[in-house]
């Protein structure tokens, strides 16, 4: 986890309760995780070790790739990266409770994330848990960004339904201080 001057935490915090109220609460996405947990509720190990290999050739935006992906959740994650400046949210998406991939801004380097350290925590034994990495130095992009990570709920029952990670540019909190 990282730690910040207080400024800093502060913004980190306001964007974690923004990105609570306008993604993990919306009922689109709440709707796209419970289908995609549903869908996903007896996949082995195996078929999802197969997935992540098929994943890894696939081209984003092909017919195949939209198989994988729910198209008007990833649709509502890219508009609302639209929305708020495009540089601001350099990348967003979600994974059902198995750490499979659900909707995304742009296509991750694995659809399996489950076996990430970050998405474990976040799971946090299905209880999920709220943090922010350290800043992250993207060497492609040429971009310092720090990770948010969030729990997404279903607001009715507050039982865990999926998990959200969302990389900030580093240039949107120096606009704020």
């Amino acid at each position: 986890e990282g730690e910040f001057a207080p400024e800093i935490e502060s913004i980190l915090f306001q964007r974690m309760e923004y990105l609570k109220e306008e993604i993990a609460k919306n009922p689109l996405i709440i709707r796209c995780l419970e289908d995609s947990n549903e869908k996903n509720r007896n996949i082995s190990l195996k078929e999802i070790r197969e997935k992540d290999r098929q994943w890894l050739s696939l081209k984003e935006y092909s017919q195949e790739y939209n198989t994988f992906v729910n198209q008007r959740c990833s649709n509502f994650l890219k508009d609302f990266q639209q929305k708020n400046d495009h540089d601001v949210y350099v990348e967003i998406f979600i994974t059902d409770l198995k750490g499979l991939n659900v909707a995304m801004t742009n296509k991750t380097t694995d659809y399996y994330q489950a076996d990430e350290e970050w998405w474990v925590k976040v799971f946090s034994g299905g209880k999920g848990y709220s943090y922010y990495g350290d800043i992250e130095i993207d060497e492609s992009a040429l971009s310092h960004s720090i990770s948010l990570y969030l729990p997404i709920k279903n607001t009715e029952q507050d039982a865990l339904v999926g998990v959200m990670k969302v990389v900030l540019d580093i240039v949107a909190i120096k606009r704020e201080l």
